[in-house]
């Protein structure tokens, strides 16, 4: 009787676990791709350091596709074999940055210099109604993720 009891108890914690453990392996795609963009643009500012040329990471809307090249260099010619392809309903909503603006039509791309440097930027992605940001710092090569929709000036972000 003891035993059955513990099988019962036993299946009923694992129907409560096995869906909260599906959707944290699956991950949130909005996260995952906000993941994915920080490694990018660390790759993308050491190779420019090292490299000493400047290059640009790219977001190229129409094929889905985030990827970074020395600038001047044929598009084709990306610098990363590991370009990022940003999941169904994900989306680069803007980008914003201190000498350029806000920019949301194609080309889109951030400037990153032969020491390894980008303007202070934001990069908005959207997914739905949900957004979130990514905050690169000018100098420190810090790339930092909000949730929500901040702009330059909100007091939240720490450069």
């Amino acid at each position: 009787m003891e035993l059955m009891v513990v099988v019962a108890l036993l299946a009923i914690v694992a129907t409560l676990a096995v869906p909260a453990l599906r959707t944290g392996l699956s991950g949130d795609p909005l996260r995952s791709t906000a993941r994915r963009l920080v490694g990018l643009i660390g790759r993308t500012s050491l190779a420019a350091r090292t490299s000493g040329r400047p290059y640009l990471l790219v977001f190229d809307q129409e094929q889905r596709l985030c990827y970074a090249r020395v600038q001047g260099a044929a598009p084709a010619r990306a610098a990363f074999r590991d370009r990022i392809r940003l999941p169904e309903g994900v989306r680069i909503r803007d980008l914003v940055s201190v000498h350029g603006g806000v920019r949301s039509q194609p080309p889109l791309s951030l400037f990153f210099t032969g020491q390894g440097y980008v303007d202070r930027s934001l990069i908005h992605l959207q997914q739905g109604g949900q957004t979130m940001t990514l905050s690169l710092s000018p100098f420190l090569g810090v790339v930092r993720v909000y949730a929500g929709n901040l702009d330059l000036s909100d007091g939240r972000l720490r450069w």
